[in-house]
């Protein structure tokens, strides 16, 4: 009752001065007692299961240690609700006894510690840094060193940080510890900054690791994260580690293939992945239907030890490819080996458009020139040009082998010619066939006419007959050259048949 009592006066007495509190060293926080009183104050920091909170009585600072256990809650300005037993910084094992009230005079007895100085961050990260510092206290002292965490109060009278390095080293300390928690650029991550000197040299070495904002501590404690960043901070050598993270896409419209930016597909839409890039990682998706191909691309960040989403509406693109090559006139293949029978795509330089991203390769042919196969990546956006450079044949062999498929080439050629040379005598012979039958229908006709009785006394019967005969004869000749035409086309039909083989 009496403990309760003092407190009531305590927090009574610092009401009127509750205006002072910004020029105080710590961070600004609302209690609530389990006696229901509420007041602002200052938090200085834990020792033991010990409170400490400050404030003006009278004009002189005086801090007050309080039992963790007469505490109902502790909020920083934002409202935060601060979990004592994460800020507990000492390890030694605590006593349930409530200190009287005491004006505080630092007592400094740094030699040959290393220092821990609060970390800057900012109000919503209050207890990631309270947490990060005992991490760091706790690895410090597994490591057979002399760790201290600096409270608020133990600043006093230092504005900068060159006054306090010079306290510290005046005192004997052996090493200052000080770290800095800022937001990242990427969503949901944080920057922590660490930096270490050591009196014994004047060195200082520093180093950075990006965290998760919302498993922050869970990921620290991963694959002794924190113990290797401490041990950059203190300019040891340590070999990399591994950071994996997740990148989430989904599509619109959805089954399209994802792919890395000159990288084959990973997967098809929607899906996620893991990465061990850390920084930007540049994506596009296509999806080819009717003859269409609809893309879209994109560049994410990946968050350490966390999943970055991303979400792509695509779009029609028409991808092209220009290949040229040194000296020109090269022709083009898709075969990889090239036969009489392969089908040039044309000769270079050419731009021809694609349907199909991904790896590619293309060959190219030049009489006197060695065949050349070139690799080369299609991204679904914009022209890829590939450049290839042809060298001379040389071997007398490959010399020889060339010419042989040169030759059967002209042959081909020639085979082709023929046989598509084979349709106008084909054609014309079709036309004098025609016309021949139209000639015996004539001379038909005029032969059935002259049959008739009344025909034979008529004044035209003479010249009657010379009609027939004369289309008789007319069918003849159409009839016998058609044929002769049909017989000439078979034969550069079968002649480039064979040419072609």
């Amino acid at each position: 009752m009496k403990n309760k009592t003092f407190i009531i006066v305590f927090l009574a007495l610092a009401l009127p001065l509750v205006a002072q509190l910004a020029s105080i060293p710590g961070v600004k926080v609302q209690v609530q007692l389990t006696s229901g009183t509420s007041q602002t104050a200052q938090f200085l920091g834990m020792e033991k299961d010990t409170v400490l909170l400050g404030g003006y009585i009278n004009g002189t600072f005086t801090s007050v240690r309080l039992h963790r256990s007469l505490f109902k809650s502790v909020q920083d300005t934002n409202g935060n609700i601060l979990n004592l037993d994460s800020l507990r910084t000492n390890p030694e094992i605590a006593t349930t006894k409530v200190q009287e009230p005491v004006t505080e005079v630092p007592e400094i007895d740094w030699k040959g510690k290393s220092l821990i100085l609060p970390m800057e961050h900012r109000a919503i990260d209050s207890a990631l840094a309270y947490r990060l510092s005992d991490i760091t206290f706790q690895i410090l002292l597994d490591q057979g060193k002399n760790p201290k965490l600096i409270l608020p109060n133990d600043l006093v009278g230092c504005t900068h940080s060159d006054c306090f390095i010079a306290k510290a080293k005046e005192n004997g300390a052996e090493a200052l510890y000080s770290s800095v928690i800022s937001p990242a650029k990427e969503q949901d991550s944080l920057n922590v900054e660490y930096r270490t000197l050591f009196f014994a040299n004047d060195k200082t070495y520093k180093t950075s690791i990006k965290l998760s904002a919302r498993n922050a501590t869970q990921e620290i404690l991963s694959d002794n994260k924190w113990v290797l960043l401490l041990e950059k901070a203190e300019g040891k050598k340590t070999s990399p580690q591994s950071t994996k993270s997740f990148i989430s896409v989904d599509t619109d419209p959805d089954e399209a293939s994802l792919a890395k930016t000159n990288g084959d597909v990973i997967c098809h839409t929607p899906c996620t992945f893991a990465t061990q890039d850390t920084g930007r990682v540049s994506l596009e998706a296509f999806w080819r239907v009717d003859n269409h191909l609809w893309a879209a691309q994109t560049v994410v960040f990946p968050i350490s030890g966390d999943t970055a989403k991303t979400s792509l509406k695509l779009k029609r693109v028409q991808p092209e490819i220009e290949i040229i090559s040194t000296p020109s006139g090269a022709e083009i293949y898709t075969d990889e080996a090239i036969t009489v029978k392969s089908k040039s795509l044309g000769t270079t330089p050419k731009v021809y458009s694609t349907l199909e991203p991904g790896d590619a390769q293309l060959h190219l042919w030049k009489p006197g020139y060695q065949d050349t196969i070139v690799p080369f990546h299609v991204n679904a956006f914009g022209k890829v040009i590939v450049n290839a450079t042809l060298s001379p044949l040389i071997d007398p062999q490959e010399i020889e082998a060339q010419k042989a498929l040169i030759n059967a080439k002209k042959r081909r050629s020639i085979g082709f010619t023929l046989m598509g040379s084979a349709l106008a005598p084909l054609v014309a012979g079709g036309i004098l066939v025609y016309l021949a039958n139209e000639n015996y229908d004539r001379a038909k006709d005029i032969r059935n006419e002259l049959k008739l009785p009344s025909s034979s006394q008529g004044p035209n019967y003479q010249e009657k007959l010379k009609q027939n005969k004369k289309y008789a004869d007319r069918g003849d000749a159409e009839l016998y050259t058609g044929m002769s035409l049909f017989g000439v086309a078979a034969a550069m039909a079968c002649i480039g048949w064979v040419f072609t083989f």
